[in-house]
């Protein structure tokens, strides 16, 4: 009777020792295997990102520094422009005064006005022309040396002057409405206007809104050909800006002359 009280206390010291041993709900677990989160990301993919680390200190410092300072610096050069050409323009409605003859005698002052909003206005688009493309130089130095977001640098940049320049249409435009409401309420009165002084005056502000209008189409267009390449360029790996300018205004770079070629002829 001991023997047999003996083999059965074995027999469940066992069976408790197997069962201890089992993983709870499933299969034990493979020893060889690595654990979640160690293994390396395989060639060709990205490992992913820790969703708590910060973004590229780069970046961020770039971003305060000069992507700021350069959306202020547009909107500073926009409001510097509307400020000037609504001045003159007030004081050209000022001179015309309130008659036909009064117009007729201070026209030159419209006639000047319409000149300095348009030279005003081509400033202004070089002026954020030269403004970008130095921000471009910028980017493309952070680029070359770092791991960079230049494309997000880019973006903001463009986002930049687009906004600047658009706020600048419409509000050389609401000048315009001004100017062109003060002359029409003069030579378009029944009583002491002149049809044909209003259709001479109406050409007169017609061909500057247009000059205005090719001035502002012109700039933006060209400043976003320059965008484009640059964009392109620092996408290929090529970051020398000065080059990708030239590209986008004048086409592929012809190739430097030989000595020979570049002889003159005695």
């Amino acid at each position: 009777m001991e023997k047999l009280i003996a083999i059965f206390g074995i027999i469940v010291l066992v069976v408790t020792l197997l069962l201890g041993s089992a993983v709870p709900g499933g299969r034990p677990e493979d020893p060889t295997a690595e654990a979640p989160g160690t293994s390396e990301a395989e060639p060709g993919t990205d490992s992913p990102e820790d969703p708590t680390e910060e973004s590229s200190t780069e970046y961020d410092s770039y971003s305060f520094i000069t992507l700021e300072n350069f959306g202020r610096e547009v909107e500073g050069n926009v409001r510097v422009a509307v400020r000037a050409i609504t001045r003159e323009a007030n004081t050209a409605i000022s001179a015309l005064g309130r008659t036909y003859d009064s117009y007729e005698e201070h026209r030159d002052a419209l006639d000047a006005w319409y000149a300095y909003a348009v030279e005003t206005s081509e400033m202004l688009y070089q002026t954020v022309s030269d403004e970008a493309i130095a921000a471009y130089r910028r980017v493309s130095a952070e680029t070359a040396d770092r791991d960079y977001d230049w494309d997000g640098a880019l973006e903001e940049l463009y986002a930049s002057w687009d906004e600047a320049l658009d706020e600048y249409y419409d509000a050389w435009e609401e000048v315009y409405d001004t100017v062109y409401d003060k002359w029409d309420g003069i030579l378009g009165d029944e009583d002491d206007g002149d049809p044909d002084a209003w259709d001479e005056a109406n050409k007169a502000h017609s061909a500057s809104r247009r000059a205005m209008n090719d001035a502002y189409w012109n700039a933006w267009r060209a400043m976003t050909d320059e965008y484009k390449t640059v964009w392109r360029g620092f996408l290929s790996g090529d970051y020398d800006v000065d080059k990708l300018i030239r590209l986008a205004r004048y086409g592929a770079e012809e190739e430097e002359p030989s000595s020979t070629e570049a002889e003159t002829e005695p």
